[in-house]
């Protein structure tokens, strides 16, 4: 029904993070983990469709978290608050988007068991997020290799 419809969007606007695990996904066996990174004007279930299929074929979990500024009423980015050019090396908010990878991926632990030697941050589009997603690659694999270390 519509008005199901309407809330349903309403409580996306507002999803921060977003796990996915399909039923592929063991309980008992580590899972490699994905982190996806949303594109301006998106929520965090904007890349997840695209994923689902590898995500089942692998047993794959997903955690999509919300981008960290807000730039409208409903849409979110990366970038720093007042940031216009996509361009500029500092364009995008480091810290504040390395604070919400961080605690994706620590609740992604909490909610399942990871495999911390294959997750990854992949690539993504257009070229101004895939300047972001490369800023993060490595902060997946210290983070896999911290939790090994412990």
């Amino acid at each position: 029904n519509f008005a199901g419809l309407v809330q349903e969007a309403a409580a996306c606007g507002e999803e921060a993070l977003l796990f996915v695990a399909p039923k592929s996904v063991d309980g008992k066996r580590p899972a490699p983990l994905v982190v996806l990174l949303q594109g301006l004007g998106c929520g965090p279930r904007s890349e997840v469709q695209y994923w689902l299929p590898a995500a089942d074929k692998l047993g794959m979990v997903i955690v999509a978290p919300r981008a960290v500024t807000k730039v409208g009423s409903i849409m979110y980015g990366w970038q720093r608050t007042g940031a216009k050019d996509s361009t500029a090396q500092d364009y995008f908010d480091i810290d504040a988007a390395g604070k919400r990878i961080d605690e994706a991926i620590v609740q992604a632990k909490r909610k399942f068991t990871i495999d911390d030697d294959r997750s990854c941050l992949p690539p993504v589009k257009p070229a101004a997020r895939m300047r972001l997603a490369m800023a993060f690659a490595d902060r997946v694999a210290t983070s896999s290799s911290e939790s090994r270390k412990r």
